[in-house]
């Protein structure tokens, strides 16, 4: 902070007669001394600061230990102290202290006793011309006070240099901790879907009758605690499973050269929704619910809308908003490939530009290329409108879904006989006594009924994405205190060093005003200089955390401006701040005691 003020002490100490090795000693005892005090209250504060923190986060670290939250009432989280990291904390922050207290002595001792109490190099004297020239635009702008400043400024860069990496660095590391932050929650919501139910359940209709079918359902509706409850059926095989025809796909689709690909996402699956919830979506959607319960011309709706993710052609994952279909006015007929099986055992995937299907068999190697029009049947199916927006229910999915009420599942399929799962999806207020009173229906429903605790898994993302809150925001609040306080001290103490200097100003004649214009001007190219470092820097570290993240997810590349903006208020702010403060502690000293002792 006062490398030039120390050397210039150090110069008068050799003058009297002080030895190289009584000044280097005393140097280093100032630093274990500063060493002694602040590096035990550092680490004493951190582990106090990690324990209070793993003690409100409790709740959150159980969530995400596997198979804990059984014992959550038997588990605790508590700080234990890592000692070979609080050792490396203590001999990095040793080795700082005493390499930045032992910079000045070694300059001292390098230079000559007279050298250094003029302090000649630290005040560069440039040619009386060029000074003129170069002062003559801030004079006239912001008048007498700011040509001071920018010559001090100019003749004394090295006690502006410190403070000025100081905001540049301080700048850098929130900025480039706001980016990560904002990267790592952009590149964990690609794994986070977000559902309106808390419950849900599965089970295969088999042999059951649809009375039996409609029974389950009444005892899973009204267990305890239970709000809403919707069911939707879907095929358990690919006996019913789709492909669209191409002729009909969206030009997204067209250009994609991956033919498995393509496959995946023109896969068309038939859900069939219970009546009830399936007239309630009719209704929402403001849609003619009659026509999609006619028994002699089925009907279906068609979610297109999706949120897709796939793999480029340079192994990125991507995510993109799109729909199969082309873009047409419904009602309309679709024409869609049914795959027939045969004897085989699965579909291993449909190559579109050979138009041939590969087959697998059950517990064989080795797989069977058929001609598409040998093993697929055209089917042209009736869509009565499509949605905007995928439900709840179907959320998620990669391929179009066309839905029909339930009770047209005959109708639809003709009749052919196929195995059915029913899914069910739950809202509850208590998640945990509903869970437990769908478990009892579920025992009395006679059915094989699972149901699964969506809340839990839900609570395990929820509790990682808070952990990333608190501890990222945690290091970007640290980081901004650490670099006030840095700010502030480096101020202050070089405007506290400078009270000769503004004392002999105020005995020329310069008024109160004049130095607070002064300090000001010199505010602005604390700030301005900072800026020209430490945004290009920020800039530079945010597209490096950009590209790690981006080998994985395409995300777009995009600043945090608003954190920018709120650094960019902040270093102005701290800066005219410590200059405020720092020079009305100063405007109080009497200008002659100040002359006759400098720096006291």
């Amino acid at each position: 902070i006062s490398v030039s003020e120390r050397t210039k002490q150090f110069g008068l100490l050799r003058s009297i007669g002080a030895t190289k090795k009584q000044m280097l000693r005393t140097v280093l005892t100032e630093g274990l001394l500063l060493s002694a005090a602040g590096i035990p209250l550092g680490l004493l504060s951190g582990c106090v600061g990690i324990a209070v923190t793993f003690r409100c986060l409790s709740d959150e670290f159980i969530a995400i230990i596997p198979n804990a939250a059984q014992n959550a009432s038997e588990l605790s989280i508590k700080l234990i102290p890592n000692a070979a990291a609080l050792l490396a904390a203590a001999v990095i922050s040793l080795l700082t202290t005493l390499i930045s207290a032992y910079i000045p002595v070694r300059r001292a001792l390098r230079i000559s006793a007279i050298d250094a109490i003029r302090q000649s190099g630290d005040i560069k004297d440039r040619r009386r011309q060029k000074q003129k020239a170069s002062l003559r635009a801030p004079r006239s702008t912001f008048g007498f006070s700011a040509m001071l400043a920018h010559k001090n400024f100019r003749r004394s860069r090295k006690k502006y240099r410190i403070t000025i990496l100081s905001l540049a660095l301080s700048l850098l590391l929130f900025i480039s901790a706001s980016s990560l932050t904002y990267y790592f929650r952009e590149s964990l919501s690609f794994e986070v879907t977000e559902r309106p139910y808390q419950l849900s359940s599965y089970f295969h209709t088999g042999e059951l009758a649809t009375q039996q079918e409609e029974d389950i359902m009444r005892e899973l509706s009204a267990a305890d605690g239970v709000k809403g409850a919707l069911f939707r059926f879907s095929p358990s095989s690919m006996t019913f499973d789709l492909i669209a025809d191409e002729g009909q796909t969206s030009a997204f689709l067209d250009e994609m050269p991956n033919s498995d690909t393509k496959q995946a996402l023109t896969a068309t699956q038939m859900v069939f929704l219970d009546d009830a919830s399936f007239r309630a979506l009719c209704k929402e959607n403001r849609l003619n619910t009659d026509a999609y319960f006619k028994e002699n011309e089925p009907t279906a709706l068609l979610v297109d809308e999706l949120q897709i993710g796939y793999q480029n052609e340079s192994g990125k994952t991507v995510q993109k908003r799109t729909h199969v279909f082309r873009e047409q006015s419904y009602p309309a007929t679709l024409s869609f490939l049914k795959i027939d099986l045969g004897d085989y055992a699965g579909l291993e995937h449909v190559d579109f530009e050979n138009q041939v299907a590969e087959f697998y068999k059950s517990g064989e190697e080795g797989r069977a290329q058929v001609p598409l029009a040998d093993c697929t049947t055209k089917l042209a199916l009736r869509i009565g409108a499509r949605l905007n927006e995928s439900p709840y229910f179907v959320a998620g999915a990669t391929y179009p879904i066309l839905l029909y009420p339930a009770c047209m599942r005959e109708a639809v399929t003709a009749g052919e006989k196929t195995d059915w799962l029913c899914y069910g999806y739950f809202q509850s207020d208590n998640t945990q006594q509903s869970f437990e009173a769908l478990q009892k229906a579920a025992d009395f429903s006679g059915g094989n009924v699972e149901i699964i605790n969506e809340e839990a898994g839900k609570e395990e993302l929820r509790a990682v994405m808070t952990l990333v809150k608190v501890f990222s925001y945690g290091f970007i609040t640290l980081i901004s205190l650490i670099a006030a306080a840095n700010v502030f001290n480096t101020i202050y103490t070089n405007i506290t060093l400078r009270r000769q200097e503004l004392a002999m100003l105020r005995s020329v004649g310069l008024s109160n005003n004049g130095i607070r214009r002064m300090m000001d001007f010199e505010s602005l190219i604390y700030g301005f200089c900072s800026l020209l470092l430490g945004l290009p820097a920020s800039g530079a570290v945010t597209y490096l955390i950009y590209s790690f993240v981006n080998r994985e997810y395409e995300i777009p590349f995009t600043l945090p401006w608003g954190n920018i903006a709120f650094a960019v208020a902040s270093i102005f702010l701290v800066v005219f701040a410590s200059m405020l403060y720092a020079t009305s502690r100063i405007r109080k000293d009497n200008p002659i005691d100040a002359l006759k002792n400098e720096n006291a």
